[in-house]
């Protein structure tokens, strides 16, 4: 991200978590406090997720994404619930939002719109959530874009030999190696979601 000849953010403007440093208080506090002040009046805001993601309950009311010291079979306790990070989202500043989710169940962070007493599909299976945009009760004029690596019900991959899941993989190369430039040599957000939706489900 802050490499100048790929996305060129200011070095002071990216903040990495991994492993350890990734454990439910280190990426809450990074979504919900340093995000809102690093971003504020922002032209672009870029939040990218990598690690498992679960359902809870029967039918998959609440989906979580799982920090680095989250438990499994505990997700309420240091799971990160897609709700709170919509409201997150929903309170940032910055005028457009990029968020990347490599995770299973990843699509379930749009929020789902049922009509009563109707059931709501859960193919388990691979395949990209294609370019959306959320509605996080933000001000108008101010867009949020979602890539992820699924939809909700389905499965998000890891490729050993790739070293990163397959939306990951994808994702990379569109930005770093060019793959999902356009006719004018530029890499723009509609562009790389194109590239990489067509990229994981081939």
């Amino acid at each position: 991200l802050a490499d100048p000849a790929v996305c060129g953010f200011p070095e002071d403007r990216v903040r990495l978590l991994v492993d350890a440093v990734a454990g439910g208080v280190g990426v809450v506090r990074g979504l919900s406090k340093w995000l809102p002040e690093a971003s504020k009046g922002a032209e672009l805001a870029l939040i990218y997720l990598a690690g498992h993601g679960r359902t809870l309950g029967d039918a998959g009311d609440s989906a979580f994404f799982l920090p680095h010291d989250a438990d499994p079979e505990d997700l309420v306790t240091l799971g990160i619930e897609m709700g709170d990070l919509r409201r997150w989202i929903g309170l940032l500043d910055a005028r457009a939002i990029v968020l990347c989710l490599d995770c299973c169940h990843s699509g379930r962070i749009i929020a789902r719109e049922v009509a009563p007493g109707r059931s709501t599909p859960r193919d388990v299976g691979i395949g990209p959530s294609a370019l959306k945009r959320l509605a996080a009760g933000r001000p108008s004029g101010k867009d949020v874009f979602v890539i992820s690596a699924c939809d909700e019900g389905q499965f998000a991959y890891e490729v050993a030999d790739l070293e990163h899941g397959l939306f990951t993989h994808h994702l990379l190369r569109g930005m770093k190696e060019g793959e999902a430039r356009d006719d004018l040599g530029s890499v723009g957000v509609c562009e790389l979601f194109q590239y990489v939706c067509e990229a994981v489900g081939r």
